[in-house]
């Protein structure tokens, strides 16, 4: 085996009393010094970053930074709003669910800082008052929503991925990190352990709870609840689908108006 000095870097951490401290390890292969990683920066192995203090700032602010050009440039060509969301929940959301699953994110992290700026941008390409909930747009086309998600939806369903892998494997040692992890995902679990009663996918019952909470959050609002009772008495799903892919085909004024 020919080994690639170019291609190779070395990390060190050494005991310093009774702390651990990052070093720079002298290593050669060929007379050829295998260069280390800069102190405080970080090396990629397996597609996941490390650093010696194991902190996620940097994959945070590549998240931030990511999230921004991509919405940026949906904002700026002439698109219909309607394939302005579906190129953010098929193209722009996959690059987010590997980072969502390998590294120490929270929820609250990508609440306040990914999916506020969505909802900036969507309020902008729909006409919507800057106060304006948009939480409704989750909701699939029978219950007069958008089925459209926001990054903290792909982060739940991510970690539900995650913790299902968990669960099932073979080896002892995952399911040692399993139980170890469990107080910080209690709802995850609790999903998981519902689509096994329920003999649903975790993923779908993951979806039928948020549906079934974004539709009680509703219910508490007395006009909107009010449309929302009588149109779905009046109409049949069916035909509520059809109407959400007729205004797909408007013009974009026609369509934001509706």
């Amino acid at each position: 085996m020919i080994v690639r000095v170019d291609k190779c870097s070395t990390f060190g951490i050494k005991k310093n009393g009774s702390k651990s401290t990052q070093y720079n390890p002298y290593l050669k292969v060929n007379n050829e010094m295998i260069p280390p990683v800069k102190m405080n920066e970080s090396f990629v192995y397996l597609g996941k970053a490390f650093s010696f203090n194991m902190k996620c700032d940097n994959i945070k602010q590549e998240l931030k930074e990511e999230i921004y050009k991509y919405v940026d440039i949906l904002n700026r060509v002439p698109l219909h709003p309607i394939n302005k969301l579906m190129i953010l929940s098929r193209y722009v959301y996959s690059k987010l669910r590997w980072r969502f699953s390998i590294y120490n994110l929270t929820k609250t992290w990508v609440v306040q800082n990914l999916d506020s700026l969505i909802i900036e941008y969507i309020k902008r390409w729909l006409s919507l008052p800057q106060g304006a909930n948009t939480r409704h747009l989750y909701l699939p086309s029978k219950n007069l929503g958008l089925k459209f998600s926001l990054p903290s939806d792909v982060y739940d369903a991510s970690q539900l991925t995650t913790r299902k892998i968990l669960t099932t494997s073979e080896n002892e040692d995952i399911k040692g990190l399993y139980n170890l992890t469990k107080a910080k995902h209690l709802k995850h679990d609790d999903v998981l352990r519902n689509s096994t009663n329920n003999n649903n996918p975790p993923k779908k019952q993951l979806r039928m709870n948020n549906i079934e909470g974004i539709l009680n959050d509703l219910s508490q609002l007395k006009e909107q609840n009010t449309i929302i009772k009588t149109i779905s008495e009046l109409c049949s799903a069916i035909f509520l689908i059809k109407w959400q892919k007729l205004c797909e085909t408007l013009p974009a004024n026609i369509f934001i108006f509706i």
